[in-house]
């Protein structure tokens, strides 16, 4: 990474290798397929988000690499991170969540001995990978951004030229 700093505005410009390809792996956090204390174990839950998503995905070449619980962004909101993958000989692309689905049905087995399965309906909200507010910056949250703290030549950088913040 480079950077140059304009010392009459204080602007600092970073410049970075950027790929133009997608990546193999991709992720994404889904928000409702599992919620904290549920009735529904949580195994349960992605297994029926996996049975349900399996003949979709592999229509487009996508395959769900893993699933795991996660907490997402600075607010720690209870989700679940999902690594997506493509299939041998697919042409590799950004996979956008609103390609999965909005709502999915999951539930108990042979809930006290009936034969009946009772399954609950979800609604599930999918989100990038959280990103810190103050810098755009993939690697860390809003917490941790180093941006803030650093002095050049005295002075501290306007990280929100426009009075947002």
């Amino acid at each position: 990474m480079r950077g140059a700093l304009d010392p009459i505005s204080g602007t600092l410009v970073l410049f970075r290798f950027w790929l133009e390809g997608s990546y193999p792996k991709q992720r994404v956090f889904a928000i409702g397929i599992h919620r904290e204390n549920d009735h529904i174990p949580y195994d349960v839950a992605v297994t029926d988000f996996r049975t349900q998503m399996e003949k979709s995905l592999a229509a487009t070449g996508v395959q769900i690499l893993g699933m795991k619980q996660a907490l997402y962004g600075d607010t720690n909101i209870y989700s679940t991170e999902i690594t997506l993958g493509f299939t041998e000989g697919t042409i590799q692309f950004l996979f956008h969540p609103n390609l999965l689905p909005k709502r999915i049905w999951t539930g108990p087995r042979n809930r006290n001995g009936r034969r009946k399965v009772r399954y609950v309906e979800r609604n599930v909200e999918y989100r990038w990978p959280a990103k810190c507010r103050t810098c755009e910056s993939e690697a860390h949250l809003s917490a941790a951004c180093p941006w803030p703290n650093i002095e050049f030549g005295g002075r501290k950088p306007n990280l929100h030229p426009d009075g947002s913040s």
